[in-house]
């Protein structure tokens, strides 16, 4: 009984030995900022640059900003940028913004002014 305990006392601080031989390893991982923010020179506002890893983690949508004829207050055609409802963004003051894209992958908010909303 003595040497089937003997036994397992030595398995038992061989696999706890190897588990803690990896422990004084240097990794070979080197950490990638999904995001860099950075000021936009001469305004209150930053940018930010997100890694293609980031924009698939978040799904992230863009469009293109079409320009349409609507009919306005007058009942005249005249000529107005769309945007998708889903991008536009209240802030705590109540304004409106939208992300616009300068660059690949980066991305600016955009004050803009609301017309009105039909639908998305």
């Amino acid at each position: 009984m003595q040497y089937i305990e003997r036994c397992m006392f030595a398995a038992v601080v061989s696999v706890a030995g190897l588990q803690l031989s990896g422990c004084g390893e240097q990794s070979n991982y080197t950490k990638i900022e999904p995001a860099h923010v950075e000021h936009v020179e001469g305004s209150k506002l930053n940018s930010v640059t997100l890694t293609e890893k980031a924009i698939e983690r978040i799904d992230l949508k863009t469009a293109v900003v079409r320009e349409t004829q609507v009919t306005g207050e007058s009942g005249a055609n005249v000529s107005r940028k769309v945007v998708p409802y889903s991008s536009l963004i209240y802030d705590t003051h109540g304004d409106t913004w939208v992300y616009i894209s300068p660059a690949p992958r980066k991305f600016v908010r955009h004050p803009v002014k609301i017309d009105y909303i039909e639908g998305d």
